[in-house]
C-alpha cells in the first residue's frame, strides 16, 4: 500500500563538490537519511479533503535557521500529472516534470521553519537525526495522486531522494487499493 514510501539514500555521505569533481562529505543538515508521506486516520471515505497527511524526512543532523543562514528548504517535489514533459523541467529533478512543492523554510529574521502549505516542524531526535515534519491536509496537494521526490536545499545546492533517475507514486489510501 503506498500510504507509507520510505526511501534511503543510495549515496550516503558522498556528493561530488563543484571543484573538479573531488568528493566531499554532504554535512548532516542535508544529508537526506528518509523521506516518507503518510496519512493519518480517520480513513473516512466521506471526509477525504480533511484527511491529514505528512510529510517527514529525517536528516543526518540538525540545520541552523538563523540570520546567517541562506535559502534552506526541505520537502517535496511533486508531478501531479505523472509527465515529465509538463511542469519544471530539471536535471536534478529527473524524471519529473515538477508543478508543486511542498516545503519548510527557513525564515532567517525569526530563526523559525515555516510551511508553504501546512505546518513545519523539526525534531532532533535521540540518536543526533532530526526529523522535519510538515503536516497538511489532503485538500492542501494538487491531487490526490502522484509521482514525488524529496529534497534538500540550502542556496544552489539541492540533494534528492531517491537518487536520479529514481522517484515515488503516493496515492490517498483509497487509490492505492487494488
Amino acid at each position: 500500500m503506498n500510504a507509507r514510501i520510505l526511501f534511503h539514500a543510495l549515496y550516503g555521505l558522498l556528493l561530488a563538490a563543484s571543484t573538479g569533481g573531488v568528493l566531499a562529505q554532504v554535512p548532516a543538515h542535508l544529508d537526506l537519511q528518509s523521506a516518507v508521506i503518510r496519512e493519518e486516520p480517520p480513513f473516512d471515505p466521506a471526509t477525504i479533503a480533511a484527511r491529514v497527511v505528512v510529510v517527514e524526512l529525517v536528516l543526518a543532523g540538525p540545520p541552523t535557521c538563523d540570520a546567517t543562514t541562506p535559502f534552506l528548504a526541505y520537502g517535496i517535489l511533486m508531478d501531479r500529472d505523472a509527465n515529465p514533459a509538463t511542469g519544471e523541467g530539471h536535471p536534478g529533478y529527473a524524471p519529473l516534470g515538477v508543478e508543486a512543492r511542498v516545503s519548510a523554510d527557513c525564515d532567517a529574521t525569526s530563526g523559525t521553519f515555516f510551511s508553504n502549505a501546512g505546518t513545519a516542524s523539526l525534531t532532533n531526535n535521540p540518536d543526533g537525526t532530526t526529523t522535519v515534519a510538515i503536516t497538511l491536509t489532503v485538500a492542501d496537494l494538487p491531487r490526490v495522486e502522484f509521482d514525488w521526490i524529496a529534497f534538500a536545499q540550502e542556496g544552489d545546492d539541492l540533494i534528492r531522494l531517491p537518487a536520479a533517475p529514481d522517484s515515488a507514486t503516493w496515492a490517498i489510501m483509497e487509490r492505492s487499493i487494488p
